[in-house]
């Protein structure tokens, strides 16, 4: 079993970027930013402002998240503690890892969330439900 991860671990993390005369370019390289390898890699579009979305953990699964446009409030829950952290530039990253409840609340229109993860998309990897959430976390409190 993955060791369950307290709230202290979720990390804003900045993303390396560029700007150049006309542009700027972000990018991610290897584990400096991230501190995981990437398998999935996936973007939530077309969400209405003040939509919810998340509100799940994962029992295996990191997850890297960065607000491409827009700003996506999103709220980290270890069972014990909530911390809020609000996403609204594309050099913001957030590293969740696994056994961390989360949720996100899409506070424009038009925000676009992209999300790296170390795993590709298990099901039974995901805990939907909070009151289980709480229960499999409350096994090695």
């Amino acid at each position: 079993m993955y060791p369950l991860k307290s709230i202290n671990l979720v990390k804003e993390i900045l993303v390396s970027d560029v700007a150049e005369e006309n542009s700027s370019l972000a990018y991610i390289e290897g584990n400096d930013q991230v501190p995981f390898s990437i398998k999935r890699v996936f973007y939530i579009y077309d969400v209405k402002a003040n939509e919810i979305r998340g509100r799940h953990a994962h029992k295996l699964c990191n997850q890297f998240l960065i607000c491409l446009a827009g700003e996506v409030e999103v709220i980290c829950d270890d069972g014990l503690q909530k911390k809020t952290f609000t996403l609204k530039s594309p050099l913001e990253g957030l590293h969740i890892p696994p056994t961390i409840w989360a949720e996100q609340i899409y506070k424009t229109t038009g925000s676009i969330m992209l999300v790296l993860t170390d795993r590709k998309y298990d099901e039974s990897d995901y805990i939907r439900n909070y009151k289980r959430f709480l229960e499999y976390r409350e096994r090695d409190f």
